[in-house]
């Protein structure tokens, strides 16, 4: 058995798996039986996607093994890549194994390196192999194997558990909103939390937000919110061209939350619902996924919202606030309560 690895063009992964595509969509009867891939020449014995989270620099492995069933001693090309949530597709190296009849190739490792974080968008990528008779390019290669895990590891920016408040990473804003003023005052951290006051006696809050402006990925943070009547907590993405997506929690005395999203300042799509828990008696996690075709609102992992239709497209910034608007009624209260953040990934 002999192994070479070439780095090849980005062309061989994406064009491999396209004429997969093509091939499984055609019925047997139009011919395209030449393309199909040829189960006596080559099988993926063993497949091992990458699993769990990555952050930018870091190494993401593949594994695998590949036995030429065939009858003649045969060189086979091994493609890999990895593919986001915008079905863009990240080159890795490309294998050229050499295998006699019958033999087993020893396991062998494939190596993503995960772009900086400027270049890479947070979300799940997708694994995939593809196994062809030369290397893929130009859509001349024959489709032996190819193997694929969909959402098979995560990619983040960012995690961050606020052990302080980096400067570097978040900004305190200051402005007035409903009937609150939003006091940088009232924006700190406390044992591994961020925290967002309303001090006794007020109905001011308080709002920090990513220096940096971003856009597709996965947001998501865990939050505890207090039990104080007519605040609103809003965690959500903020354009300077007025697209907005917005998940907002109302004490309304139901707890509604509301999934909205706006694009240069008009509302495109709004649904509120109420939550099946109590958010000030204990920490749920709330996620927004921002993809080319489509936004999903997530609470505690499950899908609550998805739009198709009335898209931001701008980068925007992350946000966390807590304010009371003029048209919910309110009560001060009577000592200092705190929004919690215990953290934020993106």
């Amino acid at each position: 058995m002999r192994t070479e690895k070439v780095k090849g063009a980005f062309v061989g992964i994406a064009t491999a798996f396209a004429m997969i595509a093509v091939v499984t969509s055609l019925p047997l009867s139009s011919g395209s039986c030449a393309f199909l891939p040829r189960p006596g020449d080559a099988r993926i014995t063993y497949f091992m996607p990458p699993s769990g989270i990555y952050y930018p620099g870091q190494a993401v492995t593949s594994y695998f093994r590949l036995k030429n069933t065939g009858q003649e001693p045969r060189t086979f090309w091994v493609d890999f890549g990895v593919r986001d949530q915008t079905e863009q597709w990240y080159d890795i190296i490309s294998y050229s194994v050499a295998l006699s009849p019958g033999e087993e190739s020893p396991t062998q490792s494939a190596i993503w390196q995960v772009p900086e974080a400027s270049a890479c968008m947070a979300g799940y990528y997708t694994a995939v192999m593809v196994v062809s008779d030369v290397q893929s390019e130009g859509g001349k290669a024959k489709l032996l194997a190819h193997r694929e895990q969909q959402n098979s590891f995560l990619v983040l920016r960012l995690f961050e558990h606020f052990d302080s408040f980096d400067t570097n990473l978040w900004g305190k804003s200051r402005h007035h909103l409903g009937k609150s003023y939003l006091d940088p005052n009232n924006v700190g951290t406390n044992n591994g939390h961020a925290k967002i006051g309303i001090p006794a006696g007020t109905l001011n809050g308080g709002e920090f937000g990513s220096v940096d402006s971003f856009k597709y990925g996965t947001y998501r943070a865990s939050m505890l919110l207090p039990s104080v009547s007519g605040l609103v907590t809003g965690f959500f993405l903020y354009g300077s061209g007025g697209d907005e997506i917005d998940i907002e929690i109302y004490n309304d005395g139901d707890w509604h939350v509301e999934f909205t999203t706006w694009v240069k300042g008009v509302k495109t799509n709004a649904v509120k619902k109420v939550l099946n828990f109590d958010p000030s008696a204990g920490y749920h996690e709330y996620r927004i996924d921002f993809y080319p075709k489509e936004i999903s609102f997530f609470v505690d992992g499950q899908l609550w919202q998805r739009y198709t239709s009335g898209l931001p497209t701008e980068a925007m910034r992350l946000l966390v606030n807590n304010w009371f608007p003029d048209w919910l009624p309110s009560v001060p209260p009577l000592e200092d309560k705190y929004t919690y953040v215990d953290w934020i990934q993106y």
